[in-house]
């Protein structure tokens, strides 16, 4: 896709894509045709990549749904329905070309104001969805210790922790921005404070950043060689940590996860489970606060996509380890959802956000393990 347009946000001005999960196919729309997209479709036919790849002619591009999405956030505040007392979700349906509004409660003046401005754009269901972020985790004895450890290699699915042995939360990946590296975890993780975060129970490096002021829950920290232990910059991460004393994988680079694709988590608390791109545009309000990103819908329901300690786990695609995201929040335990969902922040708005002209954010792919404290 890269080869052609200059970036996702430009592909999104006039297309959308989403995976057809009854038989795999990969669904790309496109509001008009032009050179530039026929130049797309001849790259991908020349690649031999066309046999799982249907066009279709759509009414509303990604960008157009999005704004729409935007518009109906700030229709919210202005007809007063109540954020701070329910969760509310606007997701963008890329498949159905909708905005779906979910929330617990709306009375029907309310309703019948947003139906009058969006019409049969908009989607409103009642729904039994509570959300939580997932950093309040104390030392358990059903994480597996790996996870756990003072580690040497820096990478993700490891322990975080605002101070020694305190509530936990998990890492996505190391990265890189000009001689500076950073582990990245969820922003609720984190203060910015610039004060000393720990992994196991040792420095790691200062509390430097987050974005949630920006809508994504997202927390950087500075891996200095202020840590007490020797600390290495790697490309590691774990996806199943138990009876291992070593990583296991290695991520491959950053990518862009569609509606109805295949993604795995793998956090301190629940260690790896999979789910399904259920909306790949998704902005939700918890008490008050608006954060955007992905939702997943998991594939086994017997069991919790997340739990509290997941936050800022690593979100990839499990075939090649792309990097996705980083985990936000799921669905609560109590809830009559029951843990069926998760959150995350999708990757290329972490990278966008703390990339500067000719300095950009990336995430550390290199199999090279630098040394940075010892």
């Amino acid at each position: 896709m890269l080869e052609t347009f200059s970036s996702f946000q430009e592909f999104n001005e006039i297309g959308l894509v989403y995976t057809d999960k009854k038989n795999g196919d990969i669904i790309i729309g496109f509001t008009k045709e032009n050179s530039k997209i026929l130049d797309f479709k001849n790259k991908l036919a020349l690649k031999g990549l066309t046999e799982k790849i249907k066009y279709k002619k759509i009414k509303y591009s990604i960008k157009d749904l999005r704004d729409q999405q935007i518009k109906l956030l700030d229709k919210l505040t202005e007809l007063n329905i109540d954020s701070k007392t329910q969760t509310i979700i606007i997701s963008v349906d890329t498949e159905k070309e909708k905005i779906e509004l979910e929330l617990n409660h709306i009375d029907e003046n309310q309703k019948k104001a947003l139906v009058s401005i969006f019409g049969d754009l908009l989607i409103i269901n009642i729904s039994n969805k509570n959300i939580e972020a997932q950093n309040i985790e104390a030392q358990a004895s059903s994480t597996p210790v790996t996870r756990d450890r003072n580690w040497t290699k820096l990478g993700g699915g490891i322990t975080v922790r605002g101070v020694p042995n305190g509530p936990r939360c998990s890492t996505t990946a190391m990265a890189q921005k000009d001689t500076r590296y950073f582990l990245i975890t969820a922003g609720h993780c984190v203060d910015a404070d610039n004060g000393f975060v720990y992994q196991d129970n040792a420095a790691v490096g200062i509390d430097y950043n987050k974005a949630i002021w920006a809508g994504l829950d997202v927390g950087i920290i500075q891996v200095t060689n202020d840590s007490t232990i020797e600390r290495r910059v790697s490309n590691y991460f774990f996806e199943y940590a138990d009876g291992k004393y070593d990583y296991d994988q290695r991520i491959t680079g950053s990518g862009y996860a569609w509606q109805n694709e295949r993604v795995c988590k793998s956090g301190i608390k629940t260690n790896v489970t999979c789910g399904y791109i259920y909306r790949h545009d998704t902005t939700w309000i918890i008490e008050g606060k608006t954060v955007r990103g992905s939702e997943v819908q998991t594939e086994n329901v017997n069991i919790d996509y997340s739990s509290p300690g997941d936050s800022g786990a690593i979100v990839y695609d499990p075939d090649d380890n792309t990097v996705y995201g980083v985990h936000s929040a799921g669905t609560i335990e109590d809830s009559p959802i029951n843990g069926y969902y998760g959150y995350f922040t999708r990757i290329e708005d972490v990278l966008a956000h703390w990339s500067s002209p000719g300095n950009p954010f990336t995430l550390y792919t290199s199999d090279f393990v630098y040394t940075i404290a010892q």
